[in-house]
């Protein structure tokens, strides 16, 4: 891949010039970029973004003197060898490829054991070792929360704790039905048509809860959990959604069920 592969950054456009980086240094965003990347507790899309900043400001030896003042080149390196997310590896290994389009920027990462491409302006790297990017610790199978015997009545004991309408009952039964492909084509049109001609039902934090529920103890499609998140847009658009979800969740918690264990290998 070649530098017009990659869509610019304003970072990475400033740090070209010495002015430019210069405004970073003294913007304090370096700073703010690496305390992200460290910080265990940062939401993922926000670590992500973050790798991506410092990688398009070492993409130039501007940007990379900037770089070079912290250690956060060593802390990319290790989330792309052990990180036990595979999109946070995956975006760090991105990053230290931008890194590597300059020749002080291959030439620091050889300090680390990656080689890059001979090519200036390429954005390959990999360990010399690659098992180092590639090994992935085994995971242990717990089982399925969907196949759980005792998932329905769980279900049942979730609903029984709110009092939903005959309304809204019937939307959480529709929603169930979308589960299966034979009773998918009958909901689909009928939940269509309730929230057009009853919006309110779909802004009820309570219907939402139950509705959550059953997409955590039943197998749903990705495309039919998009669909119905959707039913519930304005919902979890308003200002006070977190607030009101917060205080309904948690005024009758309920304990998810234990995974079955994992099925037994012929």
């Amino acid at each position: 891949m070649i530098e017009k592969s990659i869509p610019t950054h304003l970072f990475g456009e400033l740090a070209k010039t010495s002015l430019g980086a210069d405004i970073i240094d003294k913007s304090q965003a370096m700073k703010t970029l690496v305390a992200q990347i460290l910080d265990p507790e940062a939401p993922l899309l926000q670590k992500r973004a973050s790798l991506w900043a410092i990688g398009h400001i070492g993409s130039s030896e501007s940007g990379l003197e900037l770089i070079t003042k912290t250690d956060i080149v060593s802390s990319i390196i290790a989330l792309a060898e052990s990180s036990e997310c595979l999109s946070l590896r995956g975006t760090s290994l991105y990053a230290l490829g931008l890194i590597s389009k300059t020749l002080g920027g291959k030439r620091l990462l050889s300090r680390y054991e990656w080689q890059s491409h001979s090519q200036l302006g390429a954005i390959v790297c990999l360990p010399k070792d690659v098992k180092k990017f590639f090994a992935i610790a085994p995971i242990e199978y717990k089982g399925d929360l969907t196949r759980n015997p005792d998932a329905c009545k769980r279900m049942e004991d979730v609903v029984s704790l709110y009092s939903l309408s005959e309304d809204k009952q019937k939307v959480l039964k529709l929603i169930g039905n979308l589960s299966n492909h034979v009773t998918q084509k009958a909901a689909l049109p009928e939940l269509k048509k309730l929230s057009q001609k009853s919006p309110d039902l779909f802004l009820d934090v309570s219907l939402f809860h139950c509705t959550v529920m059953m997409l955590t103890y039943y197998g749903f499609k990705l495309q039919v959990r998009r669909y119905v998140f959707q039913l519930f847009e304005k919902l979890l658009s308003l200002p006070a959604f977190l607030a009101d979800y917060s205080r309904v969740a948690s005024q009758k918690p309920l304990p998810l069920p234990p995974p079955p264990p994992p099925a037994k290998q012929q």
